[in-house]
């Protein structure tokens, strides 16, 4: 009954409420679930909208305005210093994850290749 409840975002006491409470209780919170769902479905259509105007600035070799786009999508998403930190996070530890992936692989190549030459 837990695992349901925690599925349905409800507590058991929820189940308890008079049918008329619980009717009540159930629309309210779809009527949240499709304000979020339409929020979510907007946002979407804008920025795959922008999405496409960058790329297709991109394909036309217009860096300024392919940036402009771009700048549009992330202000849409970060407007305090905190969401900027995370953007710089997420480059930084990208990038830091990218080189060890490569340092990983050009070691894993050297290691074979003298294994090779070593059984020859």
């Amino acid at each position: 009954m837990i695992e349901i409840c925690n599925i349905l975002n409800i507590t058991p006491n929820d189940l308890l409420l008079e049918n008329r409470e619980f009717d009540d209780y159930k629309k309210e919170i779809f009527e949240s679930l499709d304000s979020n769902i339409l929020d979510m479905t907007q946002t979407m259509q804008i920025v795959e909208e922008e999405r496409a105007n960058a790329l297709l600035a991109k394909q036309q070799g217009n860096e300024k305005e392919e940036r402009q786009y771009l700048d549009h999508i992330i202000g849409m998403f970060a407007w305090t210093n905190k969401h900027y930190w995370e953007i710089a996070d997420f480059l930084y530890y990208k990038r830091i994850q990218k080189n060890i992936t490569s340092a990983s692989k050009n070691t894993l190549e050297k290691l074979v290749q003298s294994k090779k030459g070593s059984q020859e």
